[in-house]
């Protein structure tokens, strides 16, 4: 393990991961902090105005964009980069509700809209919940 990377999954949770995304993810050492930390260090809020089931919602909303970040991640992992995720990730700790991560990485693929139980589509609703 290391101070930068991506974090540790379950693996029922890796597996949600396209097999090319996998082999990305696998390819870096996890660490304790990491750019979907901070990107995602809210995933209980979502997951709560979600009212569906968290796995499900996390399959069909969160995976793919996490994939993406982690892809980021490695195509500029750097000394740099891991230093500012570092100071970021000791910067939110102290400022929760900062949003300086796209001031640092102004590159960084932007965090999709995850809908509320109220915004769910009759498709993805059926996709959320255990009657899909």
């Amino acid at each position: 393990m290391t101070l930068v990377g991506p974090r540790p999954h379950m693996d029922v949770d890796f597996r949600l991961y396209p097999p090319h995304i996998q082999d990305i993810i696998f390819n870096v050492k996890p660490g304790i902090t990491g750019i979907g930390s901070l990107i995602f260090r809210d995933q209980e809020m979502i997951f709560t105005k979600a009212k569906v089931d968290p796995h499900l919602y996390y399959q069909r909303f969160m995976a793919p964009f996490k994939g993406d970040l982690e892809v980021w991640y490695q195509e500029n992992m750097n000394f740099m980069l891991d230093l500012k995720i570092l100071f970021l990730t000791a910067w939110i700790i102290v400022n929760p509700s900062s949003d300086s991560i796209y001031k640092f990485f102004p590159e960084l693929p932007r965090t999709p809209h995850f809908p509320t139980f109220e915004e769910l589509s009759p498709t993805d609703l059926a996709a959320c919940t255990k009657l899909a």
